[in-house]
């Protein structure tokens, strides 16, 4: 039999430090669940030390999954190890990831400590958090900046200490493959007590590199790639599990491993990563983006036609992608929607979220003849967000008219609190005199990054999905909405990222973490 490799994804973790893309509660349990159909070995829940918010997110998560062993990151001291420890209580399997940094620059200038004071906590931390759990993870972050023979040093005693996966962390996304998968081997062979813990490679791709690393690491003998939807994350984000999942199983010839992950749910789980952190999927993007499987040169197309394997070394369908189904219509009845949501994977805790969904959902029939499965997420995750964010701001109602020669002119009615407002203004175009009319009332002072539309579906009665990223005082918010209208899509979108910023601040990152 070959060996397995172990699934970590960090998406709720790691990835949500991407620009704007913080989750609620509700959001991350809603991944958490996607996560679970996919057969995810492990799910990072969160950083439970973080924030009030962070920790019941972990807390939620650790009750309602049940197949995955759920983590929790934590510094390597007692009182992040204990809210780690309570936030998975009540987990089926739960799993505490101790981490702290050990390359020079990141001792002397972060943690302002010796390297004997580093080596000394790293063993406290992770004895302490094996008084909970025996399934303790430890990471020494900036691994491949760190002195090797020290290296060696920290994680024999984090193995001795009782840490059962030792994770290699490129938190800068710094290494190259053969110097990474070098690293991981010699470690292997140096560290004395290596074969006693399951080893782990987590790869950034600041360099592009993350998922070639990753596999570099899992042929020098790690067993364990931790990774995101979407390669999500800071900066440049991380390794994407799509790929490294059909990497592996595409070429077992190379790799000889095997992998649990249930490749029908990543087209899913991706565009539900991306509808909920406001983060669109590149069209070429491996594996999941839109053109993954497209073939627009003749000589391809001629290829496809008569045998697929001469230019295909996957099947779409078995990733989860399929052509657009028509699944209800306007005459459906509440019965036939709640069991397509049921086959959609989509869970609602309450029959007044089915209800609300369902009016939704007739609303767009009313105005869109063919309901696709994209339709029944979209309008479920614009539910969620009004439902999520805290609403001070609403929109009312908006007109808007342009014409070819003439300046666009918006009118739009907001809610503010208990009391409603209307503005005009004109623009570029209408989009842009819909956000001037916002801010005519709102004047929040921020600046618009991003705006950003994308279909769902194909065909001219498709809803747009429109992200809009604002920023103001350092802090970055997304904002999502969906509508046939793309105008009224993007003023939705614009009011739930104005909602984001008017809600106060509670997430605390005191160290972003591997």
């Amino acid at each position: 039999m070959a060996d397995k490799l172990i699934i970590f994804d960090t998406t709720l973790r790691d990835g949500e430090q991407s620009p704007g893309a913080s989750m609620t509660r509700e959001a991350k349990l809603r991944v958490a669940r996607q996560l679970e159909k996919l057969r995810v070995d492990v799910i990072e829940a969160g950083f439970a030390a973080a924030s009030v918010g962070d920790f019941e997110a972990v807390q939620a998560i650790a009750q309602a999954i049940r197949e995955s062993t759920v983590c929790s990151l934590a510094r390597a001291n007692d009182r992040d190890i204990s809210r780690a420890a309570e936030a998975l209580k009540g987990a089926a399997s739960g799993r505490i990831h101790v981490f702290m940094a050990t390359s020079a620059l990141h001792m002397e200038k972060k943690l302002r400590m010796t390297p004997e004071q580093v080596h000394e906590q790293i063993g406290l931390g992770v004895r302490f958090a094996r008084q909970f759990t025996d399934d303790v993870e430890f990471s020494p972050e900036d691994a491949s900046r760190s002195d090797f023979d020290f290296l060696c040093r920290v994680l024999e005693t984090a193995i001795a200490a009782g840490a059962r996966t030792i994770n290699v962390p490129d938190t800068v996304g710094y290494a190259v493959p053969e110097e990474f998968g070098e690293r991981i081997r010699t470690l292997r062979e140096r560290v004395p007590n290596s074969d006693q813990a399951i080893w782990s490679v987590h790869c950034h791709n600041d360099l592009g590199m993350a998922v070639a690393n990753s596999l570099a690491g899992v042929k020098a003998g790690a067993r364990q790639i931790e990774c995101t939807i979407n390669g999500l994350g800071e900066r440049a984000g991380n390794t994407a599990l799509e790929e490294v999942v059909m990497a592996v199983k595409t070429r077992r010839d190379y790799f000889a491993l095997d992998v649990g992950i249930d490749t029908t749910q990543i087209v899913p789980a991706s565009k539900l990563v991306s509808s909920i952190t406001g983060y669109p999927v590149q069209p070429n993007k491996a594996v999941v983006g839109a053109n993954a499987f497209a073939h627009a040169s003749g000589i391809h197309q001629d290829g496809v036609l008569k045998h697929r394997d001469t230019y295909e070394i996957m099947r779409a369908e078995d990733v989860g992608w399929s052509a657009n189904k028509i699944v209800l219509g306007k005459l459906s009845g509440r019965t036939a929607f709640r069991q397509r949501l049921q086959e959609l994977g989509i869970e609602l805790e309450s029959e007044q979220e089915l209800h609300a969904a369902f009016q939704r959902f007739k609303d767009l029939a009313d105005r869109k003849a063919e309901i696709f499965d994209e339709d029944i997420h979209a309008l479920v995750s614009d539910q969620a967000v009004h439902q999520e964010a805290d609403e001070h701001y609403r929109l009312v109602g908006m007109a808007q008219t342009s014409e070819t020669g003439g300046r666009p002119h918006a009118s739009v009615t907001i809610g503010i609190g208990d009391e409603e407002t209307t503005s005009e203004a004109t623009g570029n175009g209408p989009v842009d005199a819909v956000f001037k009319a916002i801010e005519a009332r709102v004047a929040s002072g921020a600046e618009l990054m991003l705006y950003s539309v994308n279909a769902i579906t194909t065909g001219t009665e498709s809803q747009g999905e429109v992200t809009v990223r604002l920023a103001r005082a350092g802090r970055i918010v997304n904002g999502i909405g969906a509508d046939p209208d793309i105008v009224v899509a993007s003023a939705k979108a614009y009011v739930n990222a104005l909602n984001k910023l008017h809600t106060p601040v509670e997430r605390i990152h005191p160290q972003p973490g591997v």
